[in-house]
């Protein structure tokens, strides 16, 4: 199911000229290259270097979706890793295209996700005061997230929250789960597309990034373009680091 289709901007002259020029976050190269960004599967990856604007582009879409209020903590509104969203203006100049309403949405940052954490468990805990039991973390298996390792914690929220119709926007979901672990969120993103679930990931996995069927938008200064698995640097770096170990170890340090 195909949620979202596009992110345009509503004024594309805050992207004309020259790059050293622009402001922030109109520099960065995955909001130069937006018009070319189009969700044509259930599971799109979004790839690049390190400050190419991948986690930028994808905060303000979920803004977009959010309700806010300051007194409710998440992991858009989560504090210190907050304040960046109030130096991104982007959510205002931005348009999403619909084909159809998610019934939800789920937002998922490696970085804000310890402080997202903490904010479950005092809900928890409220939850058992004031009712005697708790209804909060159901919803992430049962178990508090504090009590589990960080891959633990991160992979048992996603095997567990969400449900059907719903699009998630994943920012770096590897970060903290081991190879294993990645492999079993591959079963559990087949689970979500076939509960009719769109996902949206920014990563820089080459795990993830063979799952079946995606399309992956390898994104640097020349642009957005569908790239095909096996011609990202994801893939061959990996692979030729695992096939010539000794080599390329050898050229590094020489």
């Amino acid at each position: 199911m195909i949620y979202l289709k596009q992110i345009k901007l509503n004024n594309p002259e805050l992207v004309e000229g020259p790059v050293e020029e622009l402001k922030y976050p109109y520099r960065a190269a995955a909001v130069r290259h937006l018009e070319s960004i189009v969700f044509n599967k259930p599971v799109t990856f979004l790839v690049g270097e390190n400050g190419i604007g991948k986690s930028t582009l994808l905060e303000a879409v979920m803004f977009r979706y959010e309700t806010h209020d300051e007194d409710e903590r998440g992991m858009l509104n989560d504090g210190r890793e907050g304040l960046k969203m109030y130096a991104n203006v982007l959510p205002d100049n931005i348009h999403l295209k619909e084909e159809h309403k998610p019934d939800n949405h789920f937002f998922f940052r490696a970085e804000s996700f310890f402080d997202f954490a903490r904010e479950l468990d005092n809900k928890s805990m409220k939850d058992i005061l004031n009712y005697g039991r708790d209804y909060t973390m159901g919803q992430y298996g049962g178990r508090r997230l504090l009590e589990q390792s960080h891959g633990e914690s991160f992979l048992n929220t996603f095997l567990h929250y969400g449900g059907r119709n719903m699009l998630y926007i994943l920012d770096e979901p590897e970060a903290a789960l081991s190879p294993q672990r990645q492999l079993a969120l591959l079963v559990r993103m087949k689970e979500l597309v076939d509960r009719q679930c769109q996902l949206i990931i920014s990563t820089h996995s080459p795990i993830l990034m063979a799952y079946p069927g995606a399309e992956i938008y390898l994104i640097d200064e020349e642009g957005a373009r569908i790239t095909p698995y096996e011609e990202t640097e994801h893939y061959q770096l990996t692979k030729y680091f695992l096939t010539h170990t000794e080599q390329m170890l050898r050229d590094l340090f020489a």
